[in-house]
């Protein structure tokens, strides 16, 4: 195995390299609605509301640049995550947690990602 040690990385012509296809998470959440919508984790987010039992609103940091990015709602115990089709922006996310009857309910572990551009 070999082992590479560097302090700077730089193009062949000295200046800085531009890295290509990253496709890292641009937003992160976990949100526990139970207490009132605290975020237990977080990347690149303000605050999450909770808007009423099963419905709530996470906030960004940092703008994305189109609300057309994809987001990954993984949903929580028992539950899934379903993404308000109309409230999605560049600046928040809401998202609803339902069972399969498909009652709405608080839960604990809301957890999801999105992924794109920031603005």
């Amino acid at each position: 195995m070999s082992t590479l040690h560097a302090n700077t990385v730089e193009t062949s012509s000295g200046g800085a390299v531009t890295l290509t296809k990253q496709q890292a998470a641009k937003v992160y959440f976990n949100v526990d609605q139970t207490a009132g919508s605290i975020l237990v984790g977080s990347f690149n987010v303000s605050g999450a509301t909770d808007n009423s039992t099963g419905d709530f609103t996470v906030s960004f940091s940092s703008n994305l640049s189109s609300a057309n990015d994809t987001a990954a709602p993984l949903g929580a115990r028992n539950y899934t995550l379903q993404i308000h089709d109309t409230h999605i922006t560049t600046s928040s996310i809401e998202l609803y947690s339902r069972t399969s009857t498909p009652a709405v309910g608080d839960q604990t572990h809301n957890t999801g990602a999105l992924f794109g551009a920031l603005a």
